[in-house]
């Protein structure tokens, strides 16, 4: 019986594969951010990479930083791996009929407050997400 689908499975189209985000790309993410960090000059990081189905990557928190960074890093970052939006686009969604917003932020794992964004491969697969390094000053 085994023997008779063969034939099928063997002409059948290439199996579905997807991009992943490595350990290393998310280290890559990491370097990438402290550069541009100290190229802007800001204040220390919390910085976390999740790959897109919600697990932690890689995380750091540089020295002189708030439990709050680090709590905010983690929540914006996970937010944008797992729906592969950024955090202001789920903002928009949540509150796009203001006197019905969804409940979006009561869902525990997500947050709406901006600064989480996904992270794509070249290609434009989603491979996860981070929270975003902006200049001072800039939110």
């Amino acid at each position: 019986m085994v023997l008779g689908i063969l034939p099928c499975v063997a002409s059948a189209e290439a199996p579905y594969s997807e991009e992943i985000m490595t350990l290393q790309q998310a280290r890559d993410l990491i370097e990438g951010c402290e550069r541009y960090a100290q190229a802007h000059e800001l204040p220390a990081l919390s910085m976390a990479i999740y790959d897109a189905a919600g697990n932690l990557k890689t995380f750091v928190r540089q020295d002189g930083t708030t439990v709050a960074t680090a709590d905010f890093a983690h929540s914006k970052g996970r937010t944008a791996a797992i729906t592969a939006l950024a955090t202001s686009d789920l903002a928009k969604i949540e509150y796009a009929d203001r006197t019905q917003p969804l409940g979006i932020p009561h869902l525990g794992a997500l947050t709406i407050v901006q600064g989480g964004v996904p992270v794509p491969s070249v290609s434009g697969q989603h491979l996860g997400g981070l929270r975003r390094v902006r200049r001072a000053g800039g939110g």
